[in-house]
């Protein structure tokens, strides 16, 4: 399985694979990652819900 531990290990291949490199990404991670975490709380958290957080498909 590629994961960004392995691919960030072959810089090359990291940029030809995404088009940026990999402080590139970590900096675009670091910006992006409050932003996902805050919309996803609120998608799991919506008064509709049939299941609660974190109990299965």
């Amino acid at each position: 399985m590629i994961t960004f531990e392995n691919l960030s290990e072959k810089p090359s291949a990291f940029k030809g694979g995404t088009g940026v490199s990999v402080a590139e990404f970590e900096e675009l991670l670091e910006k992006v990652t409050p932003q996902w975490v805050k919309r996803e709380r609120k998608r799991l958290e919506r008064p509709n819900r049939r299941r609660a957080i974190e109990t299965g498909a």
